[in-house]
């Protein structure tokens, strides 16, 4: 049986109060998907031994890591039915060019406020939901994943116009600018 992949990240150094919000529904997630965890290099070891604490038959399903390199990362977006994280630039517009779902809680004291308008646009496109930190409850992200669950098709469906709108050719128009 093939699971539905869930990837929780908090960006590339990982965010511990996003894995406090996670650890306590590892055990209910991992009944119904494949959960890979990018939970940098703090929540390392507890999310290790919260896996080993799992049933045997659970723990394959339940993959951590500080970091996940390039290749599995790239396999993981490609498969992934929800990115769960934080809303930096390179995870939202990831998200949004790889046409994925999202499930966004923004750092709330981001420079600016760039998360949050990060986490906004995918949320305006019909791609992501935002919940806020504070006052975010295991159970009301262990809710709110399975309501995009419920509905993925549809958030599938928004989510595939707005990855065309992000340009592709980056590299090149970074080498036009500088041989101008």
């Amino acid at each position: 049986t093939r699971y539905p992949i869930l990837y929780i990240t908090g960006g590339s150094t990982g965010a511990q109060s996003l894995n406090h919000l996670v650890f306590p529904i590892v055990g209910f997630l991992t009944k119904r998907y494949t959960v890979f965890h990018q939970t940098g290099r703090l929540s390392l070891e507890q999310a290790k031994a919260l896996r080993d604490s799992l049933p045997r038959e659970k723990q394959s399903r339940y993959i951590v890591e500080a970091f996940f390199d390039l290749v599995p990362l790239s396999w993981i977006l490609s498969q992934v039915s929800i990115v769960i994280g934080r809303s930096g630039a390179n995870t939202a517009i990831e998200t949004a060019a790889l046409g994925n779902v999202a499930l966004f809680i923004p750092l709330p004291w981001s420079a600016g406020g760039e998360q949050e308008a990060q986490a906004h646009w995918l949320a305006t496109a019909g791609s992501a939901i935002v919940l806020h930190q504070q006052g975010l409850t295991s159970g009301t992200l262990n809710s709110s994943i399975e309501d995009i669950m419920s509905h993925l098709p549809l958030y599938k469906k928004r989510a595939a116009p707005l990855a065309k709108t992000i340009p592709r050719d980056g590299a090149a128009r970074l080498v036009d600018a500088i041989a101008q």
